[in-house]
């Protein structure tokens, strides 16, 4: 079985910013990586990219969700597939 690539989505143009990075990353080391291959995606104005492994930066394409780390395009399920994970700061 492919474990499911998941987005969790955080940042935002906000002062509540580095909470939400917080959040993100206390999710990220909480999911099942058996199952589950995570990545934060940062948003920040029209800026998207994800962080991968080794402090490597990305930009996604938001056509699709995907994005490229070490020759491989990776695309997220969408929300629409039940398996996109938004944190949000309020």
């Amino acid at each position: 079985m492919s474990k499911r690539i998941i987005a969790i989505v955080a940042g935002g143009d906000s002062s509540e910013n580095p909470v939400s990075l917080r959040s993100a990353a206390t999710i990220l080391e909480n999911m099942d990586k058996e199952r589950y291959e995570p990545y934060i995606v940062e948003i920040e104005g029209k800026n998207w990219q994800v962080h991968a492994d080794g402090g490597v930066k990305a930009p996604v394409d938001r056509n699709d969700f995907s994005f490229t780390v070490n020759g491989t395009k990776k695309v997220t399920e969408l929300p629409e597939r039940t398996a996109f994970l938004r944190v949000i700061s309020v």
